[in-house]
């Protein structure tokens, strides 16, 4: 048994010591990291490449679905809503009071 701990201890000893430690688990500032970071992403998904982006990605989703034929039309319906989705969440999170 004491072969083995002596592996696993020079193995995954940092490791174990790092997921000890709350400062770099970011478990000790309450969660104000995790707000910061989904701002961030929202930020990113609300901004203008992205939104050119999504736009192309419609765009493309009807050109497969109507003219070449390749997208069957509830697979497209299905990406639309959520394209829609992404954009909305915002706007519905702040509707029911929960956005800032």
């Amino acid at each position: 048994m004491r072969i083995q701990l002596k592996t696993v201890m020079k193995r995954y000893g940092l490791m174990i010591a790092l997921w000890c430690s709350p400062s770099l688990a970011l478990a000790s500032d309450g969660g104000d990291m995790m707000s910061t970071v989904l701002s961030g992403l929202i930020g990113i998904l609300q901004s203008t490449p992205a939104r050119l982006m999504f736009v192309l990605a419609i765009i493309g989703i009807g050109y497969l679905t109507l003219s070449v034929g390749k997208l069957p039309k509830e697979k497209a319906v299905i990406a639309v809503i959520g394209i829609g989705v992404v954009f909305s969440a915002s706007y519905f999170a702040q509707k029911m009071g929960l956005g800032t």
